[in-house]
């Protein structure tokens, strides 16, 4: 009792009571303080995070906006181009003379081909067309402007020509400029051989030049002398002799890349080539000797001019050949070449190109001159027999 009434009078354990009381309010403010503030910045970082992303999605749909303007004024604009076309072409009856009363049929036809190729027009190409279309001397030019649209969206590949009738190429005109085409193709492919400079920018400008056709870009030669090579090229006996026309004297195979599809032997095979090339060298020693006996060489020639009419098909591929074999070979190099054979059969698995290896393996020797002479060879086994039988 007396203890407690010490302690209540006593001042300094009441100012000591008075400050332990002060820091505990203190501290408990502080932590209040903290939390506030806390707070507030999360709630000030939710606001800006919010702001941020109704800004970007303000900006999305403005883009939106001005991109779907952008496309409607395109469309627009293709709109105004087609009618411009469309009203060109039926003020000039279609191009058939003012007294022709076309058929719904005809008319019908006429209108959907129309159609056809002016929905595979870009803006800029409806321009031009349209623009083309205007600065036509007459009706008939104007026509053949069409037709040169036509035939363009054929040769990409946008039209079949089947569905283009009316509008489409005339056959002649287009064999003729086929064959044109074909023909300086193959001379500038052969006049620019593998190795020189930007070759096919300089075939590509050759052809344009001599043909009157637009640059062609590399991917499309090289396609297209796949086909020349392959035969795929689709020409009649009229373009044929049109073409052999135009080549004259002058050598119009691509030698650039031998097929050896006409092979009837396997090739890879470095044992039978070998033996069959030692075969065929023992043959020709035999042919070129004094000792010969001349009525069996008059024999052999008449049995190789029987064989050379009855395979006129294939006289090229055998040219291309025989210029293959006129590069000398040496036997080190032949026996390079059966082992790389050998080493990268037919059925190689490898990453890198199998003629690749094979003439990395030939000293002196490239890849297109190895595939050569294993033409070269392969014929030469296949006129052997030919001969024997």
């Amino acid at each position: 009792m007396w203890a407690d009434q010490v302690q209540t009078s006593d001042p300094r354990i009441a100012k000591l009571k008075r400050e332990e009381k002060a820091a505990k309010e203190a501290k408990k403010k502080e932590k209040e303080k903290a939390a506030r503030k806390a707070e507030e910045e999360a709630k000030k970082a939710a606001e800006e995070t919010q702001r941020i992303k109704e800004q970007k999605e303000a900006e999305a749909k403005q883009k939106q906006l001005e991109e779907k303007k952008v496309k409607e004024a395109k469309r627009k604009a293709i709109r105004t181009e087609r009618k411009s076309i469309r009203n060109y072409v039926k003020s000039n009856n279609y191009f058939h003379p003012d007294s022709t009363t076309l058929s719904a049929e005809l008319l019908a036809t006429q209108i959907s081909e129309l159609d056809s190729i002016l929905e595979n027009l870009s803006l800029e190409e409806s321009q031009s067309l349209r623009k083309r279309l205007d600065a036509s001397a007459n009706r008939e030019s104007a026509k053949t402007v069409l037709k040169d649209e036509a035939a363009r969206l054929i040769e990409k590949g946008v039209l079949r020509s089947e569905t283009i009738k009316h509008y489409g190429p005339d056959v002649a005109v287009k064999s003729t400029a086929e064959v044109q085409k074909i023909a300086a193709f193959i001379k500038a492919a052969n006049k620019f051989r593998p190795g020189v400079a930007n070759r096919w920018s300089q075939i590509s400008e050759y052809v344009a030049q001599h043909s009157g056709n637009p640059p062609r870009t590399s991917e499309e030669l090289i396609k297209k002398s796949k086909e020349v090579q392959r035969g795929a090229i689709a020409l009649d006996e009229e373009d044929v002799r049109k073409l052999q026309l135009l080549k004259k004297h002058s050598d119009t195979r691509i030698t650039e890349e031998p097929s050896i599809r006409e092979a009837t032997i396997n090739y890879d095979d470095p044992t039978r080539l070998t033996t069959e090339t030692k075969t065929i060298t023992s043959e020709s020693s035999k042919a070129k000797s004094p000792s010969s006996d001349k009525p069996t060489c008059k024999k052999n020639n008449a049995a190789d001019n029987t064989i050379d009419n009855a395979a006129n098909n294939t006289k090229d591929a055998a040219g291309s050949a025989s210029d293959a074999s006129n590069q000398s070979w040496s036997a080190s190099q032949q026996t390079q070449l059966e082992r790389a054979l050998q080493e990268y059969p037919k059925n190689y698995k490898g990453t890198a190109d199998r003629w690749d290896l094979i003439a990395a393996a030939v000293e002196g020797k490239t890849k297109k001159e190895c595939r050569a002479r294993v033409k070269y060879l392969v014929e030469q086994v296949k006129a052997a027999k030919r001969v024997s039988k």
